[in-house]
């Protein structure tokens, strides 16, 4: 994983003063004004009178712009190609201010990175046609734009930033947005939402959804009713640290399944402290993930061992829904690691594992609940109701079905507690069942 992008000094003049850096060739912020229409491709509404570029021709200091918005004032309305592209996008970029761009149509560029509200300040973007309504989370009509990240997109807070700050990115569009780096949605003690209705997310970073970054108290939320998100990168996370966040899916599809020894998606790592648990609800939609799928702590398995990102925690995931389904395509785990807990309901819909299925291991302790749906197992490795000294494991079974069609079943394994209590339903394993 990349290292934290540094935090420029901000320098914020308007009117002749930023005129005269912007003679000098030192403009750092070039500062919406809206003073002549809501046209982002026009220079008279820009406070340094030309469209933010990253090529402004200074021959020292600061070669580019940063396209800030803090005003409501006629915000900007992207209807076509940006005619130049610039640096950073900051929405709302310091406390008491508040930014908003609508992008409608049209390719929005940005060679650095993207932050909706920063600093304790509050933004939105939204990548929809606004003119219109019928998006089921975001409540505008399908665009037809396309936005490109080149860095990282941060949706409330962002690492080294005063804390508080609030941002909502709103998709619903026949486009796609890309991200070259990461995406953290609520970070660094900010508040974030996503809500994604159509359209093709990318993130060529890790992706975060709750990420104490510098500051605690982060506080994500992704909501996805259709379309693709896709993680590229290594690892997926649902509250690291002391924040939390949530990942609400009735629809689309969630992508997490790169592969290799690095790869996992995690709800809740390292957040033991905080007081809310993080959770995956999912009543419709399909998550894919790859290598380690672990509700409630996390470690290395192979991969980056860094203490930031592996570790106990607590996390909790429900599936309600009889379209929803989660594939496992690597291992399984509710509860890993000493000081963790795990918990897991399926009341309908399919969870579809391809390695091992452990409920409670090395410590950790997990629950699952299952009152409906289908859990099926394939590939290697076997299904453990606790695994490793001190852990506990219990599966709660009273309808649906199970489906073991590879490997053994232990209850209660290498010094660990398991319980498997089955009142209803459909149980088949094709091996040996055994309890210690």
């Amino acid at each position: 994983m990349a290292p934290p992008r540094s935090i420029y000094p901000r320098l914020i003049l308007t009117g002749s003063a930023a005129a005269i850096l912007a003679s000098t060739g030192m403009a750092v912020e070039n500062l919406w004004t809206g003073l002549t229409n809501k046209d982002w491709n026009t220079a008279t509404n820009w406070s340094l009178g030309r469209v933010p570029t990253d090529t402004n021709g200074a021959p020292t200091g600061d070669t580019f712009d940063d396209a800030v918005i803090n005003i409501l004032t006629n915000f900007p309305v992207i209807t076509a190609d940006l005619t130049a592209t610039p640096r950073d996008l900051v929405l709302g970029g310091g406390t008491g201010t508040n930014g908003r761009v609508d992008h409608r149509a049209g390719l929005a560029d940005f060679s650095g990175s993207m932050y909706v509200g920063r600093d304790s300040g509050a933004g939105t973007y939204n990548l929809a046609n606004t003119s219109g309504t019928g998006g089921t989370l975001t409540g505008f009509a399908k665009g037809t734009g396309f936005l490109s990240v080149g860095g990282r997109l941060y949706v409330g807070g962002a690492a080294g930033t005063t804390p508080g700050s609030t941002g909502t990115l709103n998709v619903n569009t026949a486009g796609s947005l890309s991200i070259g780096n990461d995406l953290a949605i609520g970070s660094g003690g900010g508040t974030g939402i996503m809500n994604v209705d159509s359209g093709t997310v990318t993130s060529a970073g890790w992706t975060f959804i709750g990420k104490n970054e510098g500051t605690g108290g982060g506080n994500g939320t992704l909501n996805i009713s259709g379309g693709t998100v896709s993680n590229t990168g290594a690892r997926t996370f649902i509250g690291l640290g002391d924040s939390t966040g949530q990942l609400n899916m009735s629809g689309g599809t969630f992508n997490a399944n790169t592969g290799g020894s690095d790869t996992f998606f995690a709800i809740g790592v390292n957040n033991t402290s905080n007081a809310t648990t993080p959770t995956l609800n999912m009543t419709g939609g399909t998550i894919n993930s790859a290598h380690a799928f672990s509700i409630g702590g996390m470690e290395a398995f192979g991969g980056n061992g860094d203490a930031n990102f592996v570790g106990a925690g607590k996390g909790a995931a429900t599936i309600n829904g009889a379209n929803a389904k989660l594939n496992s395509l690597g291992e399984f785990w509710v509860g890993q690691g000493g000081g963790s807990t795990g918990d897991l309901t399926l009341n309908a819909g399919t969870l579809a594992v391809d390695n091992w299925i452990v409920i409670g291991r090395q410590g950790g302790t997990g629950h699952v609940n299952m009152t409906g749906g289908t859990i099926t197992k394939t590939g290697g490795g076997h299904t453990l109701v606790g695994d490793g000294p001190g852990a506990v494991g219990t599966l709660t079974f009273s309808s649906g079905t199970i489906s073991l069609n590879t490997g053994e079943l232990w209850v209660g394994q290498n010094q660990s507690t398991g319980q498997f209590d089955m009142s209803g339903g459909t149980f088949t394993v094709n091996n040996w069942t055994a309890t210690e």
